[in-house]
């Protein structure tokens, strides 16, 4: 069942990496293949984070949890219409930062060993 869990988190983080080049190849003029890049990136960014959980250390650990739970419960509200004040761009601010702050203190992880 470990090696279960350890090979799902570099699947949805492989997945979050090729979408998110999707995002970036295709403007959003494109509309569906851009929107179907940026949901898959948040849906996997977020999971992603989560599946963090066996690999790294307290306090990061918990950390990574809460913050893909920050990016799936955004995308949420932004599937639902519901901004909570912030409008559209700052909902989806509500999805990417959390995962981008993830990564940023994923990484800074990976090098402290």
């Amino acid at each position: 069942m470990l090696e279960f869990r350890i090979l799902v988190f570099p699947a949805f983080l492989a997945l979050a990496g090729i979408s998110v080049m999707g995002v970036g190849l295709f403007p959003e003029y494109t509309f569906y293949v851009h929107y179907l890049a940026a949901i898959i990136t948040f849906i996997s960014g977020g999971l992603s984070a989560i599946a963090a959980y066996h690999i790294e250390k307290p306090p990061l650990r918990y950390m990574s949890v809460l913050r893909g739970i920050v990016t799936l419960t955004a995308l949420a509200l932004l599937y639902f219409h519901q901004d909570l004040g912030l409008g559209a761009g700052g909902i989806e601010r509500m999805i990417v930062f959390p995962f981008i702050v993830w990564a940023l203190s994923f990484s800074g992880y990976l090098m402290q060993s």
